[in-house]
């Protein structure tokens, strides 16, 4: 019988051993890629957007899913370290760009609370 991370299959033991490089990619590594896409966003893509929508659109296209690049790893039989890492990277990472996300969108003054979720309000002004 082996601990395992529910619905992942990750060997806590190797999780644990990597948890502190976990932590930088999903949080500082997702803050940098947001901010260079927002960046590309808005100086080569769309000019004319504010940096409020390209940072948000730049959180949402931050977030990667790595499983084709897990699976293959786990079957190739790679160190259990550097599969924890990349899969505790992907966890923790969904859950950053989601905080990223709302905190961006909750600086958005046509915003809408609900409850715990955020929706961005398109007001027909004349």
């Amino acid at each position: 019988y082996q601990r395992r991370v529910r619905a992942y299959g990750m060997k806590i033991h190797a999780f644990r051993a990597v948890f502190d490089k976990v932590v930088i990619l999903a949080t500082v590594g997702l803050i940098i890629n947001t901010v260079a896409i927002a960046g590309a966003l808005k100086f080569i893509m769309f000019p004319d957007w504010n940096w409020f929508l390209a940072l948000l659109v730049g959180s949402l296209l931050s977030a990667t899913d790595p499983v084709a690049v897990v699976a293959l790893l786990k079957d190739l039989g790679v160190d259990k370290r550097i599969t924890a890492a990349v899969d505790g990277e992907a966890i923790m990472n969904d859950g950053t760009a989601c905080l990223l996300y709302t905190s961006d969108a909750a600086d958005e003054e046509d915003s809408v609370d609900t409850g715990g979720c955020r929706i961005i309000e398109k007001k027909n002004r004349m």
